[in-house]
């Protein structure tokens, strides 16, 4: 519309212009024009921007939505953890226990998500075991299984064979032991005959191990416990939780005694009615 209204004043007008102002006022008509069309073009941009952006929110939206429903609830920010899993602690003869000799005593927990197939859990297993010595009756260690089934094939079976040798209480000596030898049961395409074989070097009932490595009950224990540490954030093996708050896993013995003073400074004693929090010894006293 604005270009035929132009076009319509300089034929108005023509008759009463030499041919130079005729020039000129083409000139100022193709100007004009130009100025429309690139006005007309950034206004085509813009909405081509704006419906881009609006497409690009929705299917963020759409992924999003359908990411929360194939996916466990995320931590929240307060972990949860059920009454499963292995208990393991030191006293101070130097016996491995499941609670603390002392009732008095200020206990920290530690909850530690392992992969028996993991070759970084077998790096940090000494190292906790360590820990668990260097305070004795004062840390607490509670074993969840973690198994990584998608890139370790024979963590599963580890952790059945785990579970079988604790319903003879023997969990923590066959843990220790798979550890040990991970490097060769964890190539074989079939380990069970080592599995078998690590049992009667620990003097397990063999036909009982067996049949408890068959137990449903085992499997569905470890695939909760591997569903509570999603839900608790983790992502990989080994995750440790420090009275309940999640730590990066320290790179050394060192590191992690650090983080275990300064936890039992404000650490609560197992019987807090019979015991001041302030009549423990000092926990630096019990480092070697």
């Amino acid at each position: 519309m604005t270009r035929m209204l132009t076009c319509n004043i300089i034929e108005d007008m023509a008759e009463g212009l030499t041919k130079k102002q005729i020039k000129e006022l083409r000139k100022l008509e193709k100007l004009q024009s130009r100025n429309l069309e690139q006005k007309n073009n950034s206004v085509k941009w813009i909405a081509i921007a704006v419906v881009s952006a609006l497409f690009l929110v929705l299917f963020v939206g759409i992924v999003l939505v359908a990411k929360n429903k194939n996916t466990p609830a995320a931590n929240t920010g307060s972990t949860q953890f059920a009454d499963t899993g292995h208990v393991r602690m030191i006293t101070s003869k130097g016996e491995e226990a499941t609670a603390s000799a002392d009732p008095s005593a200020q206990i920290v927990s530690i909850v530690e998500y392992a992969d028996l197939q993991c070759p970084a859990c077998k790096t940090y297993h000494p190292i906790v075991k360590e820990l668990l010595a260097a305070y004795p009756d004062r840390v607490k260690l509670t074993f969840k299984h973690y198994p990584l089934v998608s890139i370790h094939p024979n963590a599963m079976p580890s952790a059945l064979a785990a579970e079988a040798a604790g319903k003879q209480n023997k969990f923590f000596e066959y843990i220790d032991m798979l550890y040990e030898k991970q490097e060769v049961w964890s190539a074989l395409p079939n380990p069970q005959a080592k599995f078998e074989e690590y049992a009667k070097a620990l003097s397990l009932d063999l036909e009982r191990f067996k049949k408890d490595q068959k137990d449903p009950s085992a499997e569905k224990s470890i695939n909760d416990q591997r569903e509570e540490g999603i839900s608790n954030g983790v992502t990989g093996t080994p995750t440790f939780y420090l009275e309940g708050e999640k730590i990066e896993s320290p790179v050394g013995i060192e590191e992690f005694k650090k983080l275990i003073d300064a936890k039992l400074k404000t650490a609560t004693p197992q019987n807090s009615e019979s015991t001041s929090p302030t009549s423990a010894p000092d926990p630096l006293q019990l480092q070697p």
